[in-house]
């Protein structure tokens, strides 16, 4: 007789609450019962998160180094080659000289990719490396210019911060960042002594930010610092 009541006390509680669940459905809705337990995907380790409210300013333009007083570089073991003459464009025409006042070729290390290649661009046009869609970061930069009188750079670096400039003459070959450390490059300042230049970075999980434009003889800066973000591609064009 105990067990008779207590089941129908229990088959009463169980009605009671659908009842009420039912109740507060809206109309047309069936109560369905809560979902097991699952456990919450894991996020990327990648992901800083959101950009802060407040990020961590870049410097704004900083005048380069005479490229003559600055001859290490910087933190990069493996250097590609020189682009062939090929890679370079030379036009054959009467505006050839003109043309020659302003040239740039670029090459960026890629996580499992290495030296991605050199491509080079003369003044007006895009010159583009790295990925975009592929979650790579980029780790290294070599650059060459011809007809500016030569170019720095400057690298914030996962782990290290901002390195030291690394600056050539005209024809000589820089390079920012690291290789073999698996390190990303996270912010990077470019400029050249004799012709204006403007510059914008892909971030991780930010996409492309907006250009940077400084004149002839600054450095312009791109990327982020304090938020833990991969650099993945660059876009330069000399003016």
């Amino acid at each position: 007789m105990k067990l008779s009541m207590s089941l129908g006390a229990v088959l009463l509680c169980a009605a009671g609450a659908l009842a009420v669940a039912q109740a507060q459905s809206p109309p047309g809705s069936k109560v369905s019962p809560a979902p097991a337990d699952e456990p919450a995907p894991d996020p990327d380790p990648d992901d800083p998160g959101p950009a802060p409210d407040n990020p961590e300013p870049l410097p704004d333009k900083v005048e380069v180094p005479d490229p003559s007083t600055v001859t290490e570089f910087s933190y990069v073991d493996e250097l590609p080659k020189p682009p062939d003459a090929s890679e370079i464009p030379r036009p054959d025409n009467q505006a050839r000289q003109a043309s020659l006042t302003g040239t740039i070729c670029m090459n960026a290390h890629l996580q499992n990719i290495g030296w991605q290649g050199w491509r080079c661009q003369p003044s007006g046009k895009v010159d583009s490396v790295g990925t975009t869609g592929q979650s790579r970061r980029m780790e290294a930069l070599a650059v060459i210019t011809f007809g500016v009188g030569g170019v720095c750079a400057i690298a914030h670096v996962q782990g290290m911060g901002w390195q030291g400039w690394a600056c050539a003459g005209d024809g000589g070959m820089i390079a920012v960042g690291t290789t073999g450390q698996s390190l990303r490059m996270e912010a990077l300042g470019i400029g050249t002594p004799g012709a204006g230049l403007c510059a914008r970075a892909h971030v991780a999980f930010l996409g492309w930010l907006g250009w940077t434009c400084p004149p002839a003889g600054f450095a312009g800066f791109v990327g982020t610092t304090g938020q833990n973000r991969r650099m993945e591609a660059l876009d330069v064009v000399l003016q």
